[in-house]
């Protein structure tokens, strides 16, 4: 009960929040003072849901007291270009599910496949990465992953099953459902665009973010992982590791995200030390990015 009051409250500060940003700055700069305010926030795994009614995952449709890498994003993209909460709400459930329609199936769980594509054809977002290309040193590379929904929910385990009030067996029930559900899921082939670390560096081997210069100022940016294997563990292959914003704040291009790093809270940090960081992880080759509509020009 503490959980949902404290999520009450804050949702009540965020709304007075987006109805005096809407009224007096661009939607730009709504997302900047926003998400300037979250830095230092508390990183939580898997920190939403479907709300009091969700039938296997009852953890609340928005909160602003934890985030993950993806619900960072979500909250933030949500939060512009509405005037007060009952337009956040509404966004958020067109940004996290398919459609709008809240239920953990139609979540879009998966960004190759389901979040970046998903929030394209409805409009939230739009693609980049061709402009990207007309100023890339080399054609942009794809990354492949087979995205298994079928054997990734099968590798659910009755700890994922969040429900309040329900006893183990009533648990276990619900998670054989959702397995059972899972199994009419396709297997999927993620084609992700990504601009390699290569496009970083200049001739000197120094850093440049000159491919991004004729790009928005806010974009959504996704780390990309080509065909990371998590069969063992998760019943999948998946392009992408992170996910977080990319900004440009008084001409310097800045991440501000979720980490799941030893500082474990909401962080910002500066696109090259970002991407150097992520170039000593085996197997990250990239980022992608996408623009957010009506945001950033």
């Amino acid at each position: 009960m503490k959980k949902w009051i404290l999520i009450l409250a804050l949702a009540l500060g965020i709304g007075h929040s987006l109805q005096a940003l809407a009224a007096t700055v661009s939607p730009e700069e709504q997302i900047l003072q926003l998400t300037e305010k979250w830095l230092g926030t508390p990183y939580g795994v898997g920190p939403l849901g479907e709300g009091r009614d969700g039938r296997y995952d009852q953890d609340p449709l928005y909160r602003f007291d934890q985030f993950d890498c993806v619900t960072f994003v979500e909250t933030a993209i949500a939060s512009v270009l509405v005037s007060d909460f009952d337009g956040f709400k509404k966004r958020m459930n067109e940004i996290r599910y398919l459609g709008g329609k809240v239920d953990y199936t139609t979540r879009n769980h998966f960004t190759e496949v389901d979040w970046i594509p998903n929030n394209i054809k409805n409009g939230i977002l739009f693609d980049v990465m061709g402009e990207v290309e007309k100023h890339s040193k080399a054609p942009i590379p794809i990354a492949i992953a087979e995205i298994d929904k079928k054997h990734w929910y099968e590798k659910k385990s009755i700890s994922e099953i969040k429900l309040e009030g329900v006893s183990t067996e009533e648990k276990q029930s619900r998670l054989l459902e959702l397995q059972t559900r899972g199994r009419e899921m396709p297997v999927e082939i993620s084609k992700l665009p990504y601009i390699p670390f290569s496009e970083f560096t200049n001739d000197r081997s120094e850093f440049t973010d000159q491919i991004l210069a004729t790009l928005p100022h806010v974009l959504v940016l996704s780390v990309v992982r080509p065909g990371w294997d998590l069969v063992a563990v998760a019943g999948t292959q998946l392009n992408v590791t992170h996910q977080g914003l990319l900004l440009k704040i008084d001409g310097k291009w800045v991440v501000r995200h979720a980490s799941s790093d030893k500082r474990y809270r909401v962080v910002q940090d500066d696109l090259e030390v970002f991407l150097k960081n992520r170039q000593k992880v085996t197997g990250i080759k990239g980022i992608h990015i996408a623009g957010v509509s009506g945001v950033g020009f």
